[in-house]
């Protein structure tokens, strides 16, 4: 996340007395900052024209950008879109699962994301 962000975000919580910022003290580190693209966010994008999509992708994950490094990614489960969509019945049976190699461009947008660092 960019210091000018974080700054913007903490710093009238700081004023308030809402939040105290001791920088000599480090409680955790961040291992990055991301996005989810779950419930549809990557085919939004997938169905702009080429360079918007880009524009886009690269505001989000290029280091010029906001540089998100985590992607959360959903396997739906709703009937008409699980990678399992016939239960097997019980917990023993043997599942059948159909994946589409895309689920909702996800796989597309995680792509572009890998592509820009």
């Amino acid at each position: 996340m960019k210091p000018l962000i974080l700054i913007t975000i903490l710093l009238p919580l700081a004023l308030a007395g809402i939040l105290t910022v001791d920088l000599k003290t480090t409680h955790q580190t961040w291992e990055g900052v991301g996005v989810s693209q779950a419930f549809g966010t990557s085919s939004h994008i997938k169905n702009l024209p080429s360079a918007l999509q880009s524009q886009i992708l690269d505001l989000l994950f290029s280091s010029t950008g906001a540089n998100f490094n985590i992607i959360r990614n959903l396997l739906p489960s709703a009937s008409w879109v699980t990678i399992e969509p016939t239960s097997p019945g019980s917990p023993s049976a043997t599942a059948t699962y159909s994946w589409d190699n895309s689920s909702w461009n996800q796989v597309w947008l995680t792509n572009e994301a890998v592509k820009r660092g």
